[in-house]
């Protein structure tokens, strides 16, 4: 048997054996949560996993297809025979990447409409349509950690999940501004699944229970 042969038979036999995981996933869940954790959950000796990293709607529109097995996002899916579980919450915050004396000591939520103020698109649309509505952004961002490098070492603010945030505040590179009035609803974190947890396989499960809080 050439060496080519032994190498496809192993392979084979590999895929065969192990199993396979199928997950959807926010990106903010991804870089912040899932990924950092991800040897402690998954043993890729004995799993081959497909991760796909999508918007909340796409997340829920592939486990509606039944192209993946669970998916994590900020909004809740209870269709058919799926079920949403809240996994945790964070908190929302608005950091500038230069520090401002006029602003350390906080500002009122209705002030951003006049700030240097990048929009990440972490908010809801409602929200955003009741705090920032007609207002003219100098940037707006769909995969919202993209803003991080382009508001470091400038007057620009923005709001990011705290999970993002907390590294460059701790580094000194953003700094948080205090909101006096309002508090931005939480970021939520979702897994869809199956509605039946025996069809869930022991590391689906083992998944779900270790991002629980």
């Amino acid at each position: 048997m050439s060496l080519e042969s032994e190498a496809e038979d192993v392979l084979n036999s590999f895929k065969s054996s192990s199993e396979r995981l199928t997950i959807a996933s926010v990106y903010s869940f991804y870089d912040n949560y899932l990924c950092p954790n991800f040897k402690k959950v998954i043993d890729l000796e004995k799993h081959t996993v497909d991760i796909r990293l999508e918007y909340s709607r796409e997340v829920i529109n592939s486990m509606l297809a039944g192209k993946r097995r669970l998916g994590f996002t900020h909004h809740p899916c209870n269709y058919t025979d799926l079920i949403s579980e809240l996994l945790f919450t964070e908190r929302l915050v608005l950091v500038s990447g230069k520090y401002n004396e006029r602003l350390s000591a906080g500002i009122n939520v209705s002030m951003i409409r006049e700030l240097d103020f990048m929009h990440s698109s972490f908010l809801d649309r409602h929200i955003e349509e009741l705090i920032l509505d007609k207002v003219q952004f100098p940037l707006i961002i769909n995969i919202g950690s993209k803003i991080i490098d382009l508001i470091r070492n400038t007057s620009y603010m923005t709001l990011l999940p705290e999970s993002y945030a907390k590294p460059e505040l701790e580094k000194g590179e953003f700094f948080e501004i205090p909101i006096n009035d309002y508090e931005f609803p939480k970021l939520e974190y979702y897994c869809i699944r199956n509605k039946d947890i025996k069809k869930l396989t022991e590391t689906e499960i083992k998944i779900i229970e270790f991002f629980k809080k």
